[in-house]
């Protein structure tokens, strides 16, 4: 979670601009000054990347996770349509987004406290990895994780630049995947059409009906064969929305939502908009001509341009619902999801890996869309009010205090 904007926030006393630097020791944040609008948009996104991952991640093997079975059901085709419009990039995009804005609160924080803010953050980043890659090969393929936490570390020298550098580093970032598929053609899927339909074929027996161990034996594999290929091609696209968080928190745009409110307005129209009209015009029959095959990287850079208005047109959307009191009063019930995202997207990793595959319920391939979608607004609800309930209780998830503690080097205060 597919997190994933899992870093700690906090209100910022100062709107932008390079943080001072104090003499004393960097500590955690406190507890009260979370901000509150992160973890609803973070909440928000939690959903749109727990139902992706549920209606393509866990019920079908990786490499085949876009494909529409022949078989599909009238209404399995018009929920996997809508949830494509909808959510299908969108989510993760807003979540690694919101990740990047993470980033740099955590950064702003840790330096206001004295030296030493980049190897904390650095430390943040690498207790992630290891994090990911025991996700990545123990429990899922679909880890994103891992891509996070080293695309992190490649942006990290970047924090201090200036907005508008900040930005126009994202926008050339755009196009890297666009060139690195174009510089190395098979770096997705490194395998002929008659290899795919073997490793299709190979991947629902094992998953499907496989134990433990030979579920682990041949994700190995495939981790070798293509996910970190998958990872590796993918990663500009994250850098670039990394980018792009810290250049919208440098801004000010989160702590001063008035000021910005008609820009916002705009973004929230533009935004959606031109996405949903974008998305809709892919899946109508008569586009074929008129788009070019898989490989056009032209097209790529366009739809990944254009994800990012529509991801950013949410996000501006729910900064503007949030100013309302009665929305906001709904809107704030998500916040206890996105406050614990980190633990929320693994306990989903956990729960549908045990349900969808061999050594648990075998359920893999037997759900449709439909189904799968009815299913994962209540494993959602049931995160919310668990969530909420936790907090009642803890200052953070099981898997945020783990995380804290393993970065401050100390076990963090738990309990409220």
């Amino acid at each position: 979670m597919p997190n994933v904007a899992l870093s700690k926030s906090g209100n910022a006393s100062h709107s932008g601009g390079a943080p001072s630097v104090g003499e004393a020791k960097p500590a955690p944040v406190a507890a009260g000054s979370r901000i509150e609008d992160i973890d609803v948009i973070r909440g928000v996104a939690l959903f749109g990347v727990l139902m992706m991952n549920l209606v393509e991640g866990f019920r079908i093997p990786f490499s085949f996770r876009h494909v529409l079975p022949t078989d599909a059901s009238p209404l399995d085709r018009v929920v996997r349509h809508v949830l494509g419009v909808v959510l299908a990039g969108k989510a993760m995009t807003l979540f690694s987004l919101l990740f990047g804005v993470g980033l740099c609160i955590f950064f702003e924080r840790a330096s206001a406290r004295g030296p030493g803010a980049m190897a904390l953050l650095a430390r943040r980043l690498v207790v992630l990895l290891a994090f990911g890659l025991a996700h990545l090969f123990f429990l899922w393929h679909g880890d994103v994780l891992t891509s996070y936490a080293a695309s992190g570390l490649l942006v990290l020298p970047l924090i201090r630049l200036r907005p508008a550098i900040l930005f126009a580093l994202a926008v050339a970032l755009l196009g890297g995947r666009a060139f690195i598929v174009w510089v190395w053609p098979n770096a997705v899927l490194p395998f002929s059409a008659d290899e795919g339909a073997r490793h299709y074929a190979d991947a629902l027996a094992t998953y499907g009906g496989g134990s433990y161990f030979e579920v682990l034996v041949f994700r190995a594999k495939e981790i070798w064969d293509f996910v970190l290929r998958f990872s590796f091609v993918h990663m500009p696209t994250e850098m670039s929305n990394f980018l792009l968080g810290m250049c919208i928190w440098r801004t000010g745009v989160v702590r001063h939502v008035e000021r910005y409110r008609r820009a916002l307005v705009w973004a929230a129209l533009i935004g959606i908009g031109t996405g949903a009209g974008f998305a809709i015009f892919r899946i109508l029959p008569v586009n074929a001509p008129l788009i070019p095959n898989s490989q056009g990287q032209f097209f790529r850079v366009v739809d990944n341009a254009v994800l990012r208005m529509y991801a950013l047109g949410y996000g501006a959307l729910l900064l503007l619902l949030l100013r309302l009191p009665a929305a906001r009063a709904v809107l704030l019930r998500l916040a206890p999801l996105g406050q614990m995202a980190f633990t929320n997207y693994l306990t989903e990793t956990i729960f549908f890996s045990t349900l969808f595959y061999g050594y648990g319920f075998g359920l893999l391939t037997k759900v449709g869309f439909a189904e799968a979608s009815v299913l994962g607004v209540v494993f959602y609800a049931v995160q919310g009010v668990a969530s909420a309930m936790w907090l009642r209780r803890f200052r953070f998830g099981p898997f945020e205090w783990a995380w804290r503690s393993l970065t401050y080097g100390k076990l963090q205060p738990m309990r409220r």
